[in-house]
């Protein structure tokens, strides 16, 4: 079974974590950022 709010946390926590640092880096790729949101959700779907 899936748990729903550590999902969710997870899902928070690559937003902001991946948005703040390559916005100091090199700006947002936000290519990347659905790449690794779509990865956790095939984890999801597995």
């Amino acid at each position: 079974d899936t748990d729903v709010k550590k999902t969710a946390t997870m899902f928070r926590q690559m937003f902001l974590g991946l948005s703040y640092e390559q916005a100091f880096l090199n700006g947002l790729n936000v290519d990347e950022l659905a790449e690794n949101f779509r990865y956790i959700y095939s984890l999801l779907k597995a």
